[in-house]
C-alpha cells in the first residue's frame, strides 16, 4: 500500500466516524485496495495511486470482475499528483471503457485523459460528501 492510500483510508475511517457511516476494507480481494461504506446503501471504492504526475493506472481485471460482480455499487477511484486530488469514475463508466477489450487480457490501463470522464476531487473530503450524499 503506497502513503497516498494509507492516507485516504485514514481520512476515510475519519470522515465516516465523525459522519457515524461504517467503512471497513472490503474483505472479498484481500490484496486490492478496496474500500466499503454504507451511506445508507453499501458503496464500494476501488482506490488506485500513480506515481507519475500525469496520471496513470492499471486496473486488474480480475479485481474489475469481483467488481462488476459485486452487490454493491461499486466507484473506481485513481489518485494522482500530491495531496488528496484525484477522479472518481462510476462502475457504469469504467464498463464503457472496458467493453471493448479482449477477453484475455490482465489489466486495463488508464491514462488522465480516460479519468478526466470522471468525477475530478480536490480533497478527500470532497470525494467523501459527493458519494454519500
Amino acid at each position: 500500500m503506497t502513503a497516498k492510500i494509507a492516507a485516504f483510508e485514514t481520512a476515510l475511517s475519519v470522515f465516516c466516524d465523525k459522519h457515524k457511516i461504517k467503512s471497513k476494507r472490503w474483505t472479498e480481494i484481500p490484496r486490492a485496495q478496496v474500500f466499503e461504506i454504507s451511506a445508507p446503501a453499501d458503496i464500494l471504492m476501488y482506490v488506485k495511486d500513480s506515481a507519475l504526475p500525469s496520471g496513470w493506472w492499471g486496473i486488474a481485471f480480475t479485481v474489475f470482475n469481483r467488481l462488476s460482480a459485486s452487490t454493491p455499487d461499486w466507484w473506481l477511484v485513481l489518485l494522482v499528483r500530491d495531496g488528496e486530488e484525484g477522479y472518481a469514475l462510476t462502475a457504469t463508466q469504467v464498463n464503457g471503457m472496458v467493453s471493448g477489450l479482449s477477453k484475455n487480457a490482465t489489466e486495463h490501463i488508464f491514462h488522465e485523459t480516460d479519468a478526466a470522464a470522471g468525477l475530478h476531487f480536490k480533497t478527500f473530503e470532497a470525494l467523501y460528501q459527493h458519494l454519500v450524499a
